[in-house]
């Protein structure tokens, strides 16, 4: 009932009478309130707004929403800066208008991607936005978050050429200005970019120089800290470079990064480490890693992340031996990841559906499935040497198979491995060709492939890579003996 007194009393005040109120309490919580104004800036925007002040309302709520991201209220953030721009849109159309408006469309542009997903449709339309604004306006100091915005959609729809063109602009900005974040968001696409190329030596190049420009005080306002992100790239490069312990180190280093930081970030790196376990064959790690992905990604409402949890979660599963159970999640967590608005890795991802249906005994819809990870995302071809092991691999399991073809399969792997300079998944493929060629009679022709390549190893001999490749090079030297 006081409640319902204090609304008829404030709804009889004149219109001008309300803003006069509204007026003061803005005031009065920017003069005598500090503290408060610091921690709960909405309150102000809202009296700002209440008193027809749209100027400063905008910059309010922008400020609002800036402060909601800092601490990883991604939800919360995107409210206020939708209603920042609601508030601008009262304002006459003008140059300062616009002006206006590109930090928000920028703005909006970073924390969709977090609550809507990488590559979503809300994000595409607020960085497609910023940039006709950035047009409209000329020079901008603005325009190399709007290339950073653009080179994200490309990149998390696959489109690997041009997000290239995109993180090369990025770069010749940021070496022209000479500004530190700039040099760091420019060195994280870079070392991206590399990945996606498979040029994996480059990407450790562009993480020591993301290093020397970070200051962390300054990435706030990411939903996605630099220095984090960057970190599964560089450990998954490294475990291609043979450098398997370096890589734990590193995916190591960006899960306590991550937890320093914000549970956001803690997802980020864990999502790394899931990348990292599949590749070593660590089931249960693995699981442990997804699990948490899903329980924060369910806290923090962010969708990708959801996706990305259910799909390691079935994968770990069917590592495990468990492909009833991980297939269904892996096929749930593909259609979430797809109406995200990603298709980062999907070849990868079904790559790991076709091994479940291997385990089920189902080789006819495996390598459906394969043939399909090929044409997922054929710009990605750092992907392909698994492609083309795990492809001949199935055939290798059909009772028919014809085993020159099967052969040629594993050569494809081991040259395309070659070509990209992951000597772990070129060890893969020769240790799998190897065993061909032993069944074949061909013994002395799998050692010469094999014995040079594992001596190039000098860490991760406890890996189910290294150990299989040892213990077919000792077979192989008995054959040899004899």
């Amino acid at each position: 009932k006081h409640a319902l007194v204090q609304e008829a009393a404030y709804t009889s005040l004149l219109k001008s009478r309300r803003r006069e109120l509204h007026r003061a309490a803005a005031k009065a919580l920017n003069e005598s309130f500090l503290e408060l104004t610091k921690i709960r800036p909405e309150l102000v925007a809202h009296h700002l707004t209440e008193a027809g002040e749209a100027e400063q309302a905008v910059e309010a709520w922008q400020i609002a929403g800036e402060r909601a991201a800092s601490r990883g209220a991604y939800m919360e953030a995107g409210k206020h800066f939708s209603k920042a721009l609601e508030v601008l849109y009262v304002l006459p159309d003008s140059p300062d208008r616009t002006q206006l408006e590109l930090p928000i469309q920028i703005s909006i542009g970073h924390v969709v991607s977090a609550i809507k997903g990488f590559g979503s449709q809300e994000e595409i339309q607020a960085y497609a936005r910023a940039k006709q604004i950035a047009e409209q306006l000329g020079d901008s100091p603005q325009f190399f978050f709007i290339l950073l915005g653009l080179w994200s959609t490309s990149n998390t729809r696959s489109e690997i050429n041009a997000a290239q063109e995109v993180a090369d602009e990025m770069l010749r900005i940021a070496e022209r200005d000479k500004t530190p974040m700039p040099l760091v968001w420019a060195c994280l696409t870079q070392a991206i970019q590399s990945y996606g190329r498979g040029d994996f030596s480059s990407v450790g190049q562009y993480y020591e120089k993301l290093i020397e420009q970070y200051n962390p005080d300054e990435y706030s306002w990411a939903p996605f800290d630099p220095a984090v992100s960057i970190l599964t790239h560089t450990s998954l490069a490294l475990w291609h470079l043979g450098l398997v312990e370096q890589a734990r180190q590193k995916s190591k280093e960006q899960l306590e990064r991550g937890l320093q930081i914000s549970a956001p970030n803690e997802a980020m790196g864990r999502l790394g480490a899931c990348t990292l376990n599949f590749y070593l064959r660590e089931g249960d790690a693995m699981h442990e890693n997804a699990k948490r992905i899903l329980e924060i990604a369910e806290e923090q409402k962010l969708p990708s992340f959801m996706a990305w949890g259910t799909m390691y979660c079935g994968a770990a599963l069917i590592l495990q031996g468990k492909p009833e159970e991980g297939l269904p999640l892996m096929s749930k967590g593909v259609g979430e990841y797809l109406a995200s608005g990603t298709h980062s890795s999907l070849g990868q991802y079904l790559c790991f559906m076709a091994e479940g249906y291997a385990q089920m005994g189902d080789m006819e819809q495996a390598i459906a499935t394969m043939e399909n990870a090929f044409g997922a995302a054929p710009e990605e071809r750092m992907h392909f040497p698994e492609l083309y092991r795990v492809h001949a691999d199935l055939l290798l399991k059909k009772p028919d198979c014809d085993l020159d073809e099967v052969e040629n399969e594993y050569r494809e792997a081991i040259r395309v491995s070659q070509q990209f300079g992951s000597i772990t998944q070129e060890l893969r493929a020769v240790t799998r060709l190897g065993r061909l060629l032993q069944s074949r009679g061909r013994s002395d022709e799998a050692f010469e492939l094999l014995a040079p390549l594992f001596e190039k190893f000098s860490e991760g001999f406890d890996t189910h890579d290294l150990r299989e490749a040892k213990s077919l090079l000792i077979e192989l030297s008995v054959n040899q003996s004899t």
